[in-house]
């Protein structure tokens, strides 16, 4: 393996330029357009409750009418709260209650969603245009406004709205978070809704996509397949993910951006991310694991984003 100061240097060096479609704005527009227009019908039921904390489960409407489960969990205060999204890995749930109590304690609320179709309560009962037989991770593959990954993004886009209807958001901040998936969705959600102003993310996934399936690396990598065996174009692919590649709407983002990448991880290649990170223009980190795989750099990073929280919050009571 090269040493840390060279992938590092071929990280910041990687700036491949963008591939999106000429309607790629008109796409985004159509897809808020389609946001503001479907009725959240928020429901939040109460879970548990003790001295310090109140956990809830959320239920909101995504722009198909699929019903979003979501953990929400806030501090046991009067006081107005900033408000903290988590997006889970890619195959995984929402996780724990008490996995936010340390963000909580910093004076953030938490909703935490469970991505439709994947281990939470999140179902995703679409019927797909093309490729519905396949991976959750290429259904309606052949269409940018079918595919499966788009309405994950709406999903998670209206997450924020959920949260920002909240009558104790402080109206002041909003922090994504993920890791993997998450860190894509993170990602995502930094370029396209403007309230989010801190974006925690790590070894994010959806960077560099066409390379991604070319490569193999993670499911994306499932697109080669279906390729090879004839059941879509190379072309076909590469428009519909066009759409969805944070490289392509990197410089849109606005948020402070924290993230973590491994020198080792096969699955969501440092590199790639780069595609992405290098076109970012807000303020930016990225911090490098020189053994690092996929699965294992988001355990070192608690600590640095609790800080920059707390600076955040920080800076908001000086004013």
């Amino acid at each position: 393996m090269k040493d840390y100061c060279e992938l590092v240097s071929e990280c910041y060096a990687y700036n491949p330029e963008q591939y999106k479609e000429p309607d790629f704005d008109a796409f985004w527009q159509e897809s808020q357009k389609l946001r503001r227009e479907i009725p959240l019908n928020l429901e939040i039921i109460p879970e548990s409750k003790d001295e310090k904390f109140e956990n809830y489960h959320i239920y909101y409407d995504g722009c198909d009418k699929t019903r979003v489960h979501a953990l929400m969990v806030k501090p046991v205060t009067d006081e107005k709260l900033s408000l903290f999204l988590n997006y889970h890995g890619f195959g995984w749930n929402g996780g724990k209650f008490d996995d936010f109590y340390k963000f909580c304690q910093e004076g953030f609320f938490a909703i935490s969603i469970d991505v439709r179709g994947q281990k939470g309560e999140t179902k995703d009962e679409r019927n797909y245009s093309s490729l519905e037989n396949e991976h959750i991770m290429t259904r309606g593959g052949a269409d940018e406004r079918d595919y499966y990954f788009r309405w994950v993004i709406l999903d998670s886009l209206r997450a924020i709205d959920a949260g920002c209807s909240m009558d104790f958001w402080d109206g002041k901040i909003v922090a994504v978070n993920g890791a993997s998936q998450g860190g894509a969705l993170s990602l995502s959600m930094a370029a396209l809704d403007d309230r989010v102003n801190y974006c925690l993310c790590d070894v994010p996934s959806n960077c560099d996509l066409r390379e991604r399936v070319n490569k193999r690396a993670g499911s994306y990598g499932l697109f080669k397949n279906l390729i090879e065996e004839g059941k879509i174009s190379e072309e076909r692919v590469f428009k519909t993910l066009s759409y969805l590649d944070v490289m392509n709407m990197a410089e849109k983002i606005t948020a402070h951006v924290l993230a973590g990448v491994g020198l080792r991880d096969d699955c969501c290649p440092p590199i790639q991310f780069f595609a992405a990170y290098n076109k970012i223009k807000a303020p930016k980190t990225v911090d490098f694991y020189y053994e690092g795989g996929h699965g294992d750099v988001y355990q070192y990073r608690y600590d640095l984003k609790i800080n920059l929280l707390r600076q955040a919050k920080q800076k908001l009571n000086e004013k």
